[in-house]
């Protein structure tokens, strides 16, 4: 694989190195004269009683089996976030453009060159189609402002282009009638633009929560980072794992700490050769180095899974309402800011605590605490909370309620024929024309008795 390369690996052989050391100096000092093995066979002084001898193996043997317990998790845990794939953006229709649908069945190894030879004019087409659409939507964004019937079918039409329902804030965040009956949508993160989120390195679109990876140079679905000591993205699929791993870390360098003190205690006031003395301050320093490190990180991953969020996610503060900010403005750059304004304190994929919990570490909390029953959603659609939907509802209606419509532009010579034309031809095709009262674009009067083909013929002669 390409993310084997030496700077890859040598993270991966540091982690194993610390944890070989630490493992070994305290089986091969602590537990050896716990239970009397080793170099510390027969050491027992003639001073002690059996119960006090009886007592130290017991307290050995308990502490034997239990740093084992959590070593063999660790390690387990630590293989499994390296190897796992961390789930990638299957080749479905809903993720490929219409052009490389027909290509499914094609190898990797040709889908990769594929991609190097036509990611440029996948993506100078990708631009044209959404220039088109932008296009379409702002002229048809000028004949909506008038209003009455010509407007609502000019709305009707916008709405029919973006493929969005009647309000924007319910089809962004799955209120329709689909969300009710259990169907969530497709995406609800767009581009500030309005569009869908498309990776030029993989040529397919994005799901929700999903981001592309560099190093391993894959879409990964809901990734929360890329991990250089697993050698490996932190995703959909292998998120459980690395919880664990950072977990009996945890577990692991503290007992090895409380447990092994005892010992270090003890070299330190009795008469011990330097290299065991060495070994232990050595080891315990270590290993209280390595427990705070881990625990500082699994306190602050806990937190983000309360909170429903991931580490791109909390980096770029990627918490705004999926709102459409271009309902009241066409400038990205008014939108971006209507954006940042409208921040959530919390995410829109929080859906309490037990919810969060079972979305990352499976369904069934019995087992939270073993490398098995991982999460069953599939990584491609996410729920969201019931708060964060209405929100972005009310904002929405107060945001329109608020900002003036934008005004029409002002179109001359062929452009001002064609838009009339275009009018006249949605007119055509409405049912309720009849009783319209507005302005017939081009005319300074009103003319409530025309019908829609009066009005078509009106605009041609114009």
């Amino acid at each position: 694989m390409e993310r084997w390369t030496l700077p890859n690996i040598m993270p991966v052989v540091f982690v194993l190195v610390i944890v070989f050391t630490i493992w070994s100096i305290y089986g091969r000092i602590h537990l050896s004269y716990l239970l009397q093995t080793g170099i510390f066979a027969g050491s027992y002084d003639d001073t002690d009683s059996s119960q006090a001898v009886q007592a130290q193996h017991f307290r050995g043997w308990v502490q034997f089996y239990i740093s084992q317990f959590l070593t063999g998790m660790l390690l387990f845990c630590f293989g499994c976030a390296i190897f796992v794939d961390p789930g990638a953006v299957p080749s479905e229709p809903d993720w490929l453009p219409q052009d490389l649908t027909g290509d499914q069945e094609e190898s990797d190894s040709a889908k990769h060159t594929a991609q190097s030879n036509t990611s440029a004019k996948g993506t100078s087409s990708c631009s044209a189609i959404a220039e088109e659409t932008s296009a379409a939507g702002a002229s048809l964004d000028v004949v909506a402002a008038e209003g009455g019937p010509v407007g609502a079918v000019a709305a009707s039409a916008k709405a029919a282009l973006l493929g969005k329902g009647a309000s924007k804030g319910d089809s962004a965040l799955g209120v329709s009638s689909d969300a009710a009956t259990g169907n969530l949508p497709l995406v609800r993160e767009e581009k500030v633009t309005g569009g869908r989120r498309w990776c030029k390195w993989c040529m397919q679109f994005k799901p929700d929560r999903c981001h592309h990876c560099r190093v391993c140079r894959i879409c990964v679905l809901r990734m929360d980072h890329h991990c250089p000591w697993v050698a490996n993205c932190v995703g959909y699929r292998n998120h459980k794992f690395f919880l664990l791993l950072v977990f009996y870390s945890v577990l692991a360098s503290h007992f090895i700490i409380f447990t092994m003190l005892e010992s270090v205690l003890r070299v330190l006031a009795e008469e011990t050769e330097f290299w065991v003395r060495f070994q232990l301050v050595f080891g315990i320093t270590l290993a209280s180095m390595m427990a705070l490190t881990v625990s500082a990180f699994l306190a602050f991953h806990l937190w983000m899974v309360i909170n429903a969020t991931t580490t791109i996610e909390f980096c770029e503060k990627r918490w705004a309402r999926p709102m459409d900010a271009l309902s009241t403005t066409t400038n990205p750059g008014d939108a971006l800011k209507t954006i940042n304004k409208n921040k959530l304190t919390t995410s829109m994929y929080d859906l309490g605590t037990l919810e969060n919990f079972r979305a990352v570490l499976g369904p069934r909390v019995w087992l939270w605490w073993l490398p098995i029953d991982l999460p069953q959603d599939g990584g491609l659609r996410f729920q969201v909370s019931a708060e964060a939907r209405k929100q972005a509802v009310s904002d929405e209606q107060a945001e329109r309620s608020k900002s003036p419509p934008p005004a029409p532009a002002k179109l001359k010579g062929k452009g001002k024929r064609k838009e009339q034309k275009q009018i006249a031809d949605l007119l055509a095709s409405s049912d309720d024309h009849t009783d319209s009262s507005e302005f017939l674009p081009g005319e300074g009067k009103k003319n409530p008795e025309w019908t829609g083909l009066e009005r078509s013929e009106a605009a041609s002669k114009d």
